[in-house]
């Protein structure tokens, strides 16, 4: 498994993961508090940033979920390879990703788990 970096700015509540070395990436925002960074040609996730991880850490406390609506807008082939990123290690070890299929678009929801421990 690839090292895990956190990078945490107070002021701006940003918490920053990275899977292994620091290199370049894609970037693709999953809400308006989750960006994944991925290499596609490789088929790697390579980081993600959390914006607001304080109040998504208290809603995870409280059981609350979050919508990963813009995965349901992307192109079919990205969206294939951002949800296979987003279920597969080193994503799902951070984050529980479950799907509703009882919609005609898919709607998925990001759960956090406690990213601290892994610190």
């Amino acid at each position: 498994m690839r090292d895990l970096h956190l990078a945490y700015d107070e002021e701006g509540d940003i918490l920053y993961m990275s899977f292994g070395s620091n290199r370049s990436a894609s970037s693709l925002s999953l809400n308006d508090n989750v960006v994944l960074r991925y290499d596609a040609q490789a088929h790697e996730a390579v980081g993600m940033t959390i914006i607001g991880f304080s109040d998504l850490l208290a809603l995870e406390r409280r059981a609350k979920m979050l919508s990963l609506r813009n995965l349901a807008e992307l192109p079919h082939e990205l969206g294939a390879l951002v949800w296979d990123l987003v279920t597969q290690p080193p994503v799902n070890l951070y984050l529980q990703v479950t799907e509703d299929n009882h919609l005609a678009t898919r709607l998925t929801h990001l759960s956090l788990v406690d990213v601290l421990l892994a610190a």
